[in-house]
This record gives C-alpha cells, structure tokens and sequence, in this order.
C-alpha cells in the first residue's frame, strides 16, 4: 500500500513508527507535489495534516479531493482553523481523524 504523507517533521515520524516496515509511507512537504500525486492516482492513501496548507493549496485539495476516492486520515492538532478544515474535509469523505498529542498512540496510529 502507498501511503501519502502530508505533515509536519514530528508527526510523520510517529506515523512511521507506528506503521512500521509493512506500509511504505511517501512524504511529501510540498503541498502542490502532493496535490499532483493524488490527481495522478499514484498512492492508495492519504494521511494529511490540513493545518500545513495554505489557503489556496487547501482549496485546491477540496478539488481534489472532491473527485478523489484515495481514502484520507486526518492528522492534525485541533486548531480552531484547522477544525475549519477538519470539517470541510469530512464533508468530502475524510475516513479518520486523529488529534495530535490526544489520541496518537502508535497503536491507535497503526490501526
């Protein structure tokens, strides 16, 4: 499975541990790179922290997303600009949402 990650340094560390070596885990930290991969269907997954978008990106990824059926892990600390995004994004199908430093134990992570 191609997991896509878009999220702060600290974050995709935990996720990585968490998943261990059976899932490969693709970071990006360029949001524009990440937006083109899921238009060209080249990961099965996506775990995506919306804080780390600018205004523009994260519109951009509701289009995206929009027309998307890559499944979509929210990962992000709650922010009231976030839990903006956080709710859009489930308006769209976001399938999880782990709050960081509140739920984020490798064993929740790895699930």
């Amino acid at each position: 499975m191609r997991i896509l990650a878009l999220l702060p340094e600290l974050p995709r560390r935990a996720l990585e541990n968490a998943l261990g070596p059976k899932r490969h885990l693709s970071v990006e930290k360029d949001a524009r790179i990440a937006i083109r991969a899921l238009r060209q269907h080249q990961c099965d997954a996506m775990v995506l922290d919306p804080a780390v978008l600018s205004p523009d990106d994260f519109e951009q990824m509701l289009e995206v997303l929009a027309r998307s059926a890559v499944p979509v892990l929210l990962y992000t600390s709650l922010t009231a600009d976030a839990a903006r995004r956080v709710v859009r994004l489930a308006e769209l199908g976001a399938h999880e949402l782990i709050i960081r430093g509140v739920d984020d134990a490798p064993q929740l992570v790895a699930r």
